[in-house]
């Protein structure tokens, strides 16, 4: 059963309220995304993202190549309130959904800036709690007011362009109005206004609500399922914004036995994930689905001919049948550093932790044995560790290169940096074994 995962802070905790229901176990509730957030997500393609509220302030917003990038890989991402907004009516003709009335007024035009929904809140211990007010919703409550008869269209104006000269973290009922009032003297009429706003409802609150409960129901509209009409580019920046993994996969990398099967097949699969394609037992329909995707969005040539990708392949690889060898660029091509655990079917989460658990006790018996002699990484002669890893491999030098992509090295400088702290803790002090495959791993 699919995932939905839900970014939500300050739009739906304002005045204390809360999503009207607790979430089962396929719905996710977070805390406002900041950028990388989305990248970390466990999602899978038929899994769905509501972004609601993001961060603006003091940490980095979510980046429109996030969305993206869940865009392209059949996850379906749904915007509104606040961030989700913003970012829905700029993202609307890749793919991304929105709703509610803040969407359609920068889907409109109606609204342009970002600060139009930035708020200061408070942390999570506090619930986010708002603490000041979003310009959106200072026009959303005059339009209510003067529709009521509780100021006119020039004291409506006067207040907006009030709170447009204020930074958005100073944006307070009492600090607007206190800018109106140098300019108007009706003292009364501007204290009815603010017990007019102070109970009225937010409309950022109002699209936050809509959208929590429809997607804590199952209701949110889907688009059809179908391929994206674009290509998304894996640039070098993107892959420097992915978060690093963490340091005992990177052990994994180094010295588990069967990490570049498992690459290749976790490659594989997401690439036939990508192209909608079947992810089944049978390795060759993986593969066909795959090499379609990567063919059709020309991230491989098919018809090169085989001494041009030969770079990327060992010696014995060489001969094997053509698609294959094709299967086997693509998984190393594509996938420099990015290939996760946890999105392997055959490695169950019990598994996972067996090797996280055996590699994390190789992390501290090296950083022990470091600490007794140590010895600065860069006095390392890289030519030495090299020779030592390829020994390891069992690979001679000429296969040394394709042997380190297939373990998901995008460079040697990049190898280098990950192998030399362990180099001579299991060359002198004690070697390291492991194996992805909890059934196959040493005690």
């Amino acid at each position: 059963m699919s995932k939905t995962y839900i970014f939500v802070g300050p739009s739906a905790t304002r005045s204390g309220r809360t999503p009207s229901r607790t979430p089962d176990r396929h719905c996710v509730l977070l805390p406002p995304a900041e950028a990388g957030d989305l990248l970390d997500l466990d999602a899978s393609p038929g899994d769905i993202v509501v972004l609601i509220d993001g961060y603006f302030y003091k940490r980095p917003a979510v980046r429109h190549k996030e969305i993206l990038y869940l865009l392209s890989r059949g996850i379906r991402v749904h915007g509104g309130a606040s961030m989700g907004a913003l970012r829905a009516a700029e993202l609307h003709d890749y793919g991304m959904v929105g709703h509610g009335s803040v969407f359609g007024a920068f889907q409109d035009g109606a609204l342009v800036g970002d600060d139009e929904v930035a708020v200061l809140h408070a942390d999570a211990e506090n619930g986010f709690r708002p603490l000041t007010e979003a310009l959106v919703s200072v026009r959303y409550h005059l339009s209510r007011a003067v529709g009521s008869g509780v100021c006119d269209d020039e004291l409506a104006r006067s207040v907006v362009q009030a709170a447009k000269t204020l930074h958005f973290s100073r944006r307070t009922w009492p600090t607007i109005l206190a800018g109106v009032r140098t300019n108007s003297p009706d003292a009364g009429r501007l204290a009815e206004l603010h017990d007019f706003v102070r109970s009225s409802v937010d409309v950022k609150q109002v699209d936050a609500a809509t959208i929590l409960t429809r997607a804590l129901d199952g209701t949110l509209d889907l688009p059809r399922d179908e391929p994206p009409g674009w290509l998304f580019h894996e640039t070098a920046m993107f892959l420097q914004w992915r978060r690093p993994e963490p340091e005992w996969l990177r052990l994994c990398r180094l010295f588990a036995a069967d990490y570049p099967a498992f690459h290749e097949a976790t490659a594989l699969e997401d690439l036939a994930r990508r192209g909608h394609g079947p992810v089944t037992t049978r390795q060759a329909e993986t593969v066909t689905a795959a090499l379609r995707f990567a063919a059709n969005n020309r991230l491989v040539d098919v018809k090169a001919a085989p001494s041009t990708y030969s770079y990327w392949l060992l010696s014995a690889e060489r001969e094997l049948a053509t698609e294959v060898q094709l299967a086997k660029v693509a998984s190393r091509a594509l996938y420099g550093e990015r290939a996760r655990l946890r999105t392997d079917p055959m490695c169950t989460e019990a598994a996972a932790l067996a090797v996280r658990a055996e590699a994390s006790s190789y992390l501290l018996l090296n950083d022990a044995q470091r600490s007794h002699t140590p010895v600065p990484d860069h006095e390392l002669d890289p030519q030495r560790v090299i020779d030592w890893f390829r020994r390891r491999w069992c690979v001679d030098a000429a296969d040394f290169l394709p042997m380190m992509r297939a373990r998901g090295f995008d460079s040697t400088r990049s190898f280098l940096r990950a192998a030399r702290p362990y180099y001579l803790f299991d060359r002198y002090h004690q070697p390291i074994h492991l194996s992805i495959r909890n059934d196959e791993a040493s005690s």
